[in-house]
């Protein structure tokens, strides 16, 4: 698959997809440090039926990040290892 092939299918495409993962993003990062830097029983308050959803979506939400990171990473050592081998 080639590169542009590969950010075609992966990256959102239109402006409405781009600012639904940010919002969802935006959720997740707020329920996590709501939750991370609350008290127990500010935490405790949340309904256990919504519970399971919440840790979805903070799953979720960590491991894009984790792989973001990766793909930043392997990005960062391409260009730095073309521009070695170009000079």
């Amino acid at each position: 698959m080639t590169t542009r092939a590969y950010l075609a299918s992966t990256i959102p495409p239109t402006a409405e997809e781009w600012a639904a993962m940010s919002n969802f993003h935006l959720r997740a990062l707020l329920a996590a440090y709501v939750i991370a830097n609350g008290s127990p029983t500010y935490v405790a308050r949340v309904p256990a039926k919504e519970m399971g959803d919440v840790v979805t979506d903070l799953g979720q939400a960590a491991s894009f990040h984790r792989a973001f990171a990766e793909l930043c990473e392997t990005a960062e050592r391409r260009l730095i290892d073309v521009a070695i081998r170009s000079s």
